[in-house]
């Protein structure tokens, strides 16, 4: 695994200006907003830089057809909620949390809480993990499965493979390789241009004041189809940013030519991370909900002895974290490791570790959220990561180790700012650990999550509607 580094952005946001990727059409509209994201992440996987969290080898099988229709029919019950009006439309993301006795996404339950005595809210779920009964759900997920099955089947029929003929072509000129565009077509063009029509369709019955979702690199068409009806487009902060995410990052000299597919504002953790929005968006800092909560229930949890965690960053880093775990593992026995895997590692880990390690008896491998992965930061002396949200959660509970591998350039902040330690190798993690080492300076005076999370976000939501 190669690491990535600030090369990598300049040298595509000369490319899309070089080759005048903007002014390229599909069907005689804007396309490149649209798919530039996925573009380059395919260029970041052909040179083995991409994040991955599960390779397609190691994603189970997909259900039947039937099972399919069969979901399609029970998600249709969800269409009554078309009907009346609503102030807010909520899209969640994959990502579900058990917290605070329940299972959750994480962006609709901080505003759901946060607005639901004020406001009418609408979720739009795209993954098909809220019952009906849990509040007004529009769920679309087996319609977009359904209809993206399909009409993948069509692809050659439709002019995207002289298209790909012609953006693989300034590809190869520029990058000297090519993609697979019909990946993209199928995975992110196909997708994005489904939901945004059915998001026309829920605007048109539904009249919302506001959007709120979680940019994934799937919300352009969403954003262009609302702010062309005036509807207010909300992107909430959901993972770290460091200026080295092409989804927030653009070329000054094209960007004025695709604003319409731009977030109206974003909402952020806190105020550190205004700056990595605010030259092409309105920034508002809001807070984290869920940092508030965790950070409150945890409070009284006391330090293990000699335990540090592991953070899993997936398929990227796993053979590296392996190899680091079982050298810590084996010079320090009276070290306990807790190995903290992804979610989507939870039911396949066995068969993605060695069998080597799963047997060493001081690591413990966390595989479920019975207990909360904040109560396992707090309660470790030292975490170790590459790249994670959860790196920047545990800085206010413990001491953060950033190993210095992959993606870990979005972490570079913090280690110039030297309120994080740093490895390369298992023996600088042992010598941290013997010494006790702990950062040069704390994060007294830098706003990474900003408090009142919930009054913060009424606030600012009244502002914007009603100002």
């Amino acid at each position: 695994m190669e690491s990535l580094n600030k090369y990598d952005i300049r040298k595509f946001l000369s490319f899309e200006e070089e080759y005048k990727l903007n002014e390229i059409r599909y069907k005689g509209e804007k396309i490149w907003p649209i798919i530039r994201y996925a573009v380059y992440d395919g260029i970041l996987e052909h040179q083995e830089k991409a994040q991955r969290a599960v390779s397609s080898q190691e994603i189970s099988k997909r259900p039947s057809i039937f099972k399919k229709l069969i979901k399609l029919i029970i998600s249709l019950r969800s269409l009554k909620s078309l009907f009346g009006q609503t102030d807010i439309l909520l899209y969640n993301y994959g990502r579900v949390l058990d917290f605070d006795g329940m299972k959750d996404n994480l962006l609709v339950w901080t505003f759901s809480e946060a607005l639901k005595e004020n406001y009418s809210i609408t979720v739009v779920d795209q993954y098909g993990i809220y019952p009906p009964q849990k509040c007004e759900v529009i769920n679309i997920s087996e319609m977009l499965s359904m209809l993206g099955f399909i009409a993948s089947f069509f692809t050659r029929f439709t002019q995207w493979p002289q298209f790909e003929k012609e953006v693989n072509e300034k590809i190869k000129g520029f990058y000297d390789f090519e993609i697979d565009l019909r990946k993209i077509y199928v995975s992110n063009f196909l997708y994005q241009k489904l939901i945004g029509k059915l998001t026309d369709k829920i605007i048109e019955i539904k009249k919302p004041k506001a959007l709120i979702y979680s940019d994934t690199g799937s919300f352009s068409e969403i954003i262009r189809n609302a702010k062309s009806k005036k509807v207010l487009t909300i992107d909430y902060q959901h993972a770290l940013q460091s200026g080295q995410n092409l989804l927030y990052t653009h070329n000054p000299v094209i960007v004025n030519e695709y604003t319409e597919f731009l977030s109206d504002y974003v909402f952020t953790f806190g105020k550190y991370w205004d700056e990595y929005f605010e030259e092409n968006y309105k920034v508002i800092s809001v807070g984290s909900r869920y940092q508030e909560l965790m950070v409150t229930k945890t409070k009284n949890i006391q330090k293990e002895e000699n335990s540090i965690v592991f953070i899993s960053d997936g398929e990227m880093a796993r053979k590296e974290f392996e190899r680091l775990a079982m050298s810590i593992a084996i010079d320090m026995p009276e070290i306990q490791i807790y190995y903290r895997l992804r979610p989507d590692e939870f039911l396949n880990w066995k068969s993605l570790y060695s069998k080597e390690i799963r047997n060493i008896k001081n690591i413990s491998f966390i595989d479920n959220n019975i207990s909360s992965l904040h109560n396992t930061l707090k309660k470790s002396n030292y975490v170790i990561g590459i790249n994670s949200t959860a790196l920047i959660e545990a800085m206010p509970l413990s001491n953060v180790i950033i190993h210095k591998k992959g993606w870990y350039i979005e972490m570079e902040q913090f280690i110039k700012k030297d309120v994080v330690l740093t490895s390369r190798n298992s023996e600088d993690i042992i010598n941290i650990i013997k010494e006790n080492k702990i950062a040069k300076n704390s994060l007294e005076g830098i706003e990474i999550f900003k408090s009142n999370a919930d009054k913060n976000i009424s606030n600012s939501i009244r502002d914007l509607l009603y100002s």
